[in-house]
């Protein structure tokens, strides 16, 4: 169990603000879609949500940067920021 929270604390971390959000829906829409994304390829990671309202998701995983800003230009079209947290 400890070397799996080891792995998990390893994988790298990231934090998505998205921009002019007028309501919670865009961040539980971005959430699940990559939380499916880690189901659908067996990769490890968890996406979680902050503050809803404020459009604040951090995720950690085995995930690249460019493939997130592809799931939230795809699903977000006024404005977001991620920042690499390790």
């Amino acid at each position: 169990m400890d070397q799996l929270i080891d792995n998990f604390d390893s994988l790298p971390s990231y934090r998505i603000d998205l921009r002019r959000v007028k309501d919670p829906h865009p961040a539980h829409r971005i959430k699940s879609i990559i939380q499916e994304h880690f189901k659908r390829t067996g990769f490890t990671g968890q996406a979680r949500l902050v503050n809803a309202h404020q459009g604040v998701i951090e995720v950690r995983g085995d995930i690249t940067e460019d493939l997130l800003n592809k799931i939230v230009t795809s699903n977000h079209d006024n404005g977001y920021k991620i920042t690499r947290h390790d």
